[in-house]
């Protein structure tokens, strides 16, 4: 299971990598990689997925569109860090490593600063760097692969995941925003993954397969407190974010089975109620990221036959793409 390149950063079946970790975790057969070039409780009752008001993408952005996007792509080569305006303009590449593979991974809160995923040699390892790309500094110096961090809504600290097992099966790590006392919050067997802040800091959503399939809990950030949020069989759920004003949160589902072609965004309210899905496009739909407003998700689509970004309204319409270029594109990031 390797959450770093399941949303795209070795941007090389980005969509088939993430079914093949939850086809590790579930006990079943993932299908092949595609061919494109190289991401305790009781549950709400689920409502049954709704079609969004538009899945049709527009061909250009919303003029309304406002912001900075971040994300990865293999047009360069290696997978690199590149920015562009929220209607797809300006377009820059931001790190220029000839070396490693490198994934965006989180804004700061006051939008100074971006986490960033470095690997190399199939190690990964979490650094941050100015938004100029700037200043890079290593926070994680382990021997495990660590991956997936996100800041505290106050940026004092940073949550995780590590591969303690040494073979895919991660942890949910929260240390200090300076990568010192790195606490580990869950435990094996159980895999747990991509740990998210909510907008107060009191609660930490994430996914694990301790239920069997990929489901998303919550916790305190100490680890207490660990509950189911929210159970749709035959899906699976993974990768939550919560909105802007912790009212949602985002995520992506695979829809039956772990075909990588089901993989869809969806969004739910934060006590797992009201489950909805706002893309129903037949192919890879992942990797959901809110505009600071709340009102804009950016994600990544195959839909174009490789990996692009698009932007659309928070309820689903208004699908946009942003990037167009025969290399994949991954992991985007709105500031």
């Amino acid at each position: 299971m390797r959450p770093f390149r399941s949303h795209g950063v070795r941007i090389a079946s980005s969509g088939a990598v993430a079914v093949a970790l939850l086809a590790s975790a579930c006990g079943t057969a993932a299908p092949a990689p595609s061919a494109a070039p190289s991401s305790g409780g009781a549950a709400s009752p689920a409502a049954t997925p709704s079609t969004p008001p538009s899945s049709s993408p527009s061909s250009a952005a919303s003029s309304t569109a406002t912001g900075t996007i971040a994300f990865s792509s293999n047009r360069g080569g290696k997978s690199q860090i590149y920015l562009m305006n929220a209607d797809g303009s300006s377009l820059t590449r931001l790190t220029t490593d000839n070396v490693a593979e490198q994934r965006a991974e989180a804004w700061s809160p006051d939008r100074t600063k971006l986490l960033i995923t470095s690997q190399d040699r199939g190690m990964a390892a979490v650094f941050v760097i100015n938004a100029d790309g700037s200043g890079q500094r290593r926070l994680t110096d382990t021997t495990f692969d660590a991956s997936g961090p996100t800041w505290s809504p106050d940026g004092t600290r940073i949550a995780l995941h590590e591969d303690t097992s040494g073979h895919g099966c991660y942890q949910v790590f929260v240390m200090n925003a300076d990568g010192s006392s790195p606490t580990k919050l869950t435990k094996e067997p159980d895999c747990n993954w991509g740990p998210r802040w909510s907008s107060d800091g009191e609660k930490l959503a994430f996914g694990t397969t301790r239920d069997g399939n990929f489901d998303i809990w919550t916790m305190n950030p100490d680890g207490t407190g660990q509950t189911l949020l929210e159970r749709n069989p035959p899906t699976n759920d993974a990768f939550p974010v919560f909105s802007p004003d912790g009212s949602k949160i985002l995520f992506t589902t695979w829809n039956g089975g772990l075909d990588a072609d089901s993989a869809e965004i969806a969004v739910m309210n934060a006590d797992g109620s009201g489950r909805h899905q706002l893309t129903t496009n037949g192919v890879e739909d992942l990797a959901g990221a809110w505009s600071p407003d709340g009102t804009r998700i950016a994600y990544q689509s195959k839909r174009a036959g490789n990996f692009e970004i698009f932007v659309m309204n928070a309820d689903g319409s208004d699908q946009t793409q942003l990037t167009h270029d025969p290399s994949d594109d991954a992991g985007p990031l709105w500031k």
